[in-house]
């Protein structure tokens, strides 16, 4: 063998050698406790894994077979997650000197439990809870700069109003970065349904559901920055930006803008069908607390536009056609400027408003909505728009 094949020879012997001497030394023994200590610290909770195993083929990094990430105190025994399988990503050189990196973080088909407890607490608040690293000036690290969630199930329940929803079917990615004020939280999520289900079983279904943000977390100042949060369903989607301020505590503060991203929408289930042009630009800002006493609710600013409004339903005989919504939004007052359509050979105008809106979102034994309205029409036939109930039969004598 010549120097040259000698020279090639060598490192690559010694590149196999270690290898393999990696592979032998990480039993699941030994990736157990490098692994479940490094994901507790990341996430602030016990954590239980299945059955490791090591991957040394496209990227170093281990595979779990059954995980679980315990609920926090105080809000039942149940799983805050638990999944069928799970892939984390490791660098190899962070294994060699003993503080282990984990860079991507993948879950496959989780169950994911959100709770709001009768004080307004919720169960991932300790997550949003500032580090004492944070709070003593230390560097922040992230062992976790990627979130990859597929086929997951979230159910959220909020147990001062008793009402639980549900996605399904959920993909969600996450890119963490940290920055000199905090951290950055860029990510996708897509649903295939949205399931809302009351107290007295009224359940709402919405389907195709897709959603992008763009957040920044500051802990010194308890605040979430709204950079963008896009939200569509089917062809109609808005944009929210803003901020949320005392994020941590059980009442948080609002002040986000809420427009439209697409002008034109529609609308189908199986009685009602609508299409036509939208016009949003709102403005929430205050605390949300309904079950306070007293009740707490952000005041709502600015309008909403709905013009070239053609719709079908059950409810009419007729289909509506050359509809338009105008509605001005100010403190305490929802302003109904003009709600207008022809129905057939009928025509309506309406115009009103609602005061004490308030009453209509939250429960205030002393405050009752009032509403005025005004119906102009040239032409109302009510027969041709609105379907004949049958009397029902008269009772035998």
């Amino acid at each position: 063998m010549n120097k040259a094949a000698k020279a090639a020879v060598i490192p690559l012997g010694i590149f196999l050698i270690g290898f393999g001497g990696i592979y032998l030394y990480l039993t699941p023994k030994r990736l157990r406790a490098i692994v479940v200590p490094e994901l507790e610290v990341a996430l602030s909770r016990k954590v239980s894994l299945g059955q490791l195993s090591f991957r040394l083929w496209n990227g170093f990094g281990v595979s779990i077979a059954g995980f679980r990430i315990h609920e926090r105190d105080g809000f039942g025994n149940a799983d805050f997650v638990s999944a069928e399988s799970g892939n984390l990503s490791i660098s190899l050189l962070s294994l060699i000197t003993g503080s282990p990196d984990v860079g991507e973080l993948r879950i496959k088909k989780p169950s994911i439990r959100v709770i709001t407890d009768e004080n307004g607490n919720v169960n991932y608040g300790d997550f949003l809870e500032e580090s004492e690293s944070s709070a003593s000036g230390s560097p922040v690290v992230l062992p976790i700069t990627r979130v990859k969630i597929e086929d997951a199930t979230l159910v959220e329940e909020d147990r001062r109003t008793g009402i639980v929803t549900r996605l399904e079917g959920m993909d969600y990615g996450l890119d963490l970065c940290l920055l000199p004020h905090g951290i950055s939280l860029a990510g996708s999520l897509s649903a295939e349904a949205y399931r809302s289900i009351a107290p007295d079983n009224v359940e709402t279904t919405l389907t195709d559901l897709v959603l992008s943000h763009q957040l920044e977390f500051r802990p010194s100042a308890d605040r979430l920055d709204i950079k963008n949060l896009a939200f569509s369903l089917g062809a109609f989607g808005i944009d929210i930006s803003g901020s949320v301020s005392a994020i941590s505590e059980p009442v948080p503060i609002l002040d986000v803008k809420i427009k439209q991203s697409t002008k034109s929408f529609e609308y189908a289930d199986e009685t009602t069908s609508a299409a036509g042009t939208l016009n949003v630009d709102l403005r929430v800002r205050g605390a949300y607390d309904p079950v306070s006493q007293p009740a707490r609710i952000p005041t709502v600013a600015g309008k909403l536009v709905v013009t070239d409004l053609t719709a079908r339903t059950t409810s009419l005989l007729e289909p509506v056609a050359d509809g338009k919504l105008h509605v001005s939004f100010t403190p305490g007052r929802v302003t109904l400027d003009e709600l207008s359509a022809k129905i057939g050979t009928s025509d309506i105008r309406l115009t009103g408003a609602f005061h004490s809106f308030e009453s209509l979102v939250i429960h205030r034994p002393k405050s009752r909505p009032a509403l005025t309205f005004e119906l102009r029409s040239d032409n109302l036939d009510l027969d041709q728009m609105i379907p004949m109930v049958p009397e029902p039969p008269l009772a035998k004598q």
